[in-house]
């Protein structure tokens, strides 16, 4: 797949997996995707996705698995992402994200965010 994530993805509300990895997916993360509150696992490393992480991604209640590495990310890590309680992977790195790393996200017990070389946010 090559382009922006399609937004006729938006209208399946049953989704719980997002698997859209290693393609050639370009533009930036889609916001509508905090809309879709069954969504467990969302996988978009190895594409050429690029702008800020959209803070809406912390919506996702429950969210286990978060793979953003090997884009073209940047800007700040949303602090909303460090509200869900069920993270259990988290992966960025590979991107030009800045600032710092919501504290809260340490407790994700599979993650990159040593290879991100950001402080923490206290």
């Amino acid at each position: 797949m090559s382009g922006p994530i399609p937004d006729e993805l938006s209208n399946i509300r049953g989704m719980s997996t997002l698997e859209l990895g290693a393609n050639e997916l370009s533009g930036p993360i889609p916001a509508w995707l905090g809309s879709l509150p069954l969504l467990q696992w969302v996988i978009l490393s190895g594409n050429e996705l690029s702008g800020p992480i959209p803070a809406e991604l912390g919506l996702l209640t429950e969210l286990r698995r978060l793979d953003l590495d090997n884009n073209q990310l940047s800007g700040p890590i949303p602090t909303e992402l460090g509200a869900n309680t069920y993270l259990l992977q988290l992966s960025l790195a590979g991107n030009d994200l800045s600032g710092c790393i919501p504290g809260r996200l340490r407790d994700v017990r599979t993650n990159d965010l040593v290879d991100l070389d950001l402080p923490y946010c206290e």
